[in-house]
């Protein structure tokens, strides 16, 4: 999984490894208040009108990397197992990077609906990889990232070229849901506060 991706090549989706995901998928699966406490991203964003968050880990999107800025765990997961599972996500993935998790959210997707084409700016998405985790998916669920389009499976990782254009579309009548973990490189964190 050593693979050094840089966002200015012409890639879109690639695939890394798996995860063992079935205790985060059952405990989210009982959400319901849980996707209303914090609805600024599907209000702020159009293009995520047709979402809903469970955010784990926040760092703010707009954040420049000039700015000293804390890094804040928001929620947590109740399960014993599905808190291992995500620390394996974690640890992986900041091994993978050289790296640490700057944002980890839980992203509901409506039943018969899309994200927009878009491109994500700011120095944090730019700088960051982001990497995606379905946790409820189907074969009628499609990720289209620099024109390559791929039906993620449950479990599976992989990473989004996020500075490309990129749409999401969930033809089905069943939520999608996705674990979505940005981990920034350490030569970039000298300015965030971990709390």
């Amino acid at each position: 999984m050593k693979t050094l991706m840089n966002k200015s090549g012409n890639w879109g989706i690639v695939h890394h490894d798996n995860f063992e995901v079935s205790g985060i998928k059952k405990e989210v699966e009982s959400y319901y208040s849980e996707w209303l406490l914090d609805t600024s991203r599907q209000e702020q964003y159009i293009t995520h009108q047709n979402t809903f968050m469970y955010q784990l880990i926040e760092l703010d999107y707009m954040w420049s990397m000039k700015e000293d800025v804390v890094c804040n765990k928001k929620n947590s997961f109740s399960s014993e197992k599905a808190i291992q599972e995500l620390s394996d996500i974690y640890s992986t993935l900041e091994n993978h990077v050289d790296g640490r998790v700057v944002r980890c959210e839980v992203i509901n997707m409506n039943p018969n609906s899309r994200v927009r084409d878009h491109k994500d700016r700011s120095d944090l998405l730019y700088l960051s990889r982001r990497f995606h985790i379905p946790l409820k998916t189907n074969s009628s669920c499609f990720f289209t990232v620099n024109n390559q389009t791929v039906n993620m499976l449950e479990g599976n990782l992989y990473e989004i070229n996020n500075i490309k254009w990129h749409n999401v579309k969930n033809l089905s009548n069943e939520n999608r849901v996705h674990l979505i973990v940005d981990v920034l490189s350490n030569e970039y964190t000298q300015k965030i506060r971990f709390e």
